[in-house]
């Protein structure tokens, strides 16, 4: 996720100009965004900071895990994943 956003995102890499002025009107027109719920639009600055250190601390976790040996989980790790997202789906 960060090198693709690193790449094609100025929020993510200040270093890289925006381009959702060319890209969000044809997500507009195809029906992937909608104009009438920009919800990400409204967040504050300090939300982007959060998401930010958020997103660094699963990146550790992540280097953690991938550290260890390997490890055997007693169930399939997307189906818990997926419970844990959408408890109401089973």
């Amino acid at each position: 996720m960060e090198a693709f956003l690193g790449g094609r995102c100025g929020l993510a890499n200040p270093g890289v100009a925006c381009r959702c002025h060319k890209l969000t009107p044809a997500a507009i027109a195809s029906g992937l965004i909608d104009p009438a719920r920009l919800a990400l639009a409204k967040l504050p600055v300090r939300r982007v900071d959060r998401l930010s250190v958020d997103i660094e601390r699963v990146r550790t976790a992540a280097e953690v895990f991938r550290s260890l040996p390997e490890y055997a989980s007693s169930k399939d790790f997307a189906a818990q994943l997926r419970d844990l997202l959408d408890p109401g789906a089973n």
